[in-house]
């Protein structure tokens, strides 16, 4: 405000005058010519796309509404600066569809009396929303064998976190962490599945840029079982010369194969061991051409 004042020597009213030899006193007026302003305390915050701005205004001048314009990147931000408005607080929301964050900028300006300062500055910053990639080529492994590391990225072009959890079907399976975080990816973990059927660890991950909650993206890893083995007859069983061995082989895994190899005395078994196969049951035919 500016504060306007004046005095005179010879003033007392308009158009009268002291009796001769008497000094003349007088008053000093002043008055203030006032314009409102704008009371805040920080210049700037930010928000996750598609929050409020929820900016509070006030003034030292009782009355004052206040005029606010929004300027930022018409391309990316949703709505499109830009715009305008009387409101109070300042509450527009912004959704930020690029992949680095966008500033708008308010210039805010009080009235009061119909007199007005210079506008005044006020900054959003407004975080993109993350997304979550996550890049594997992991095929079924072996329970008790690691799994690979799973690379996560995310369009937004820097500054992105992770946090993921993490389940087991069935749960037995053992070997993982069930929850883990990372700028990176999934670690590599050893995984156990002691049942008959392939498992799965299913990791759901979320993406964070600051504050600011992204995507979700789910990745899984299939556990294959280890098969056991059942062979009939239990005992070893006795052939003669050139019959079949005929051995049946089971497993609680479903659709388990089988390889085998048979070792013996090449010298007098026809044909020669060893030599190995894939069939089940085992039924090679060997002949003895020996005395025991």
């Amino acid at each position: 405000s500016t504060r306007i004042s004046w005095a005179s020597h010879h003033s007392g009213r308009m158009g009268q005058v002291s009796p001769k030899g008497q000094p003349a006193t007088f008053k000093v007026h002043s008055f203030k010519a006032m314009g409102p302003s704008m009371a805040s305390t920080t210049s700037s915050t930010v928000i996750c796309s598609g929050g409020l701005t929820n900016v509070n205004l006030s003034s030292s001048v009782s009355g004052a509404t206040f005029i606010w314009s929004a300027a930022g990147n018409s391309a990316t931000l949703t709505p499109p600066p830009p715009v305008s408005g009387t409101s109070n607080p300042i509450q527009p929301s912004f959704v930020n569809s690029g992949i680095i964050v966008e500033t708008v900028t308010y210039a805010i300006t009080p009235v009061a009396a119909g007199c007005s300062p210079a506008a005044t500055n006020y900054t959003v910053d407004v975080n993109p929303v993350p997304s979550v990639i996550c890049v594997s080529t992991q095929p079924a492994f072996c329970s008790g064998t690691s799994s690979l590391a799973t690379p996560l990225s995310s369009g937004v072009t820097s500054g992105v976190n992770y946090t993921w959890v993490a389940v087991a079907n069935p749960v037995t399976l053992t070997g993982f962490a069930p929850a883990g975080a990372s700028a990176t990816a999934i670690p590599a973990e050893t995984i156990f599945n002691p049942g008959n059927t392939q498992g799965s660890v299913t990791y759901t991950v979320t993406a964070f840029f600051g504050f600011c909650t992204g995507t979700t993206n789910t990745h899984t890893i299939l556990v294959n079982p280890i098969p056991d083995l059942s062979i009939t007859p239990v005992i070893t069983p006795v052939i003669c010369s050139g019959g079949q061995t005929n051995i049946l082989l089971s497993s609680s895994v479903n659709g388990a194969t089988y390889n085998w190899t048979a070792m013996g005395n090449s010298a007098t078994l026809t044909p020669p061991p060893p030599f190995s196969g894939t069939g089940n049951p085992i039924q090679p035919s060997f002949l003895n051409s020996g005395n025991v």
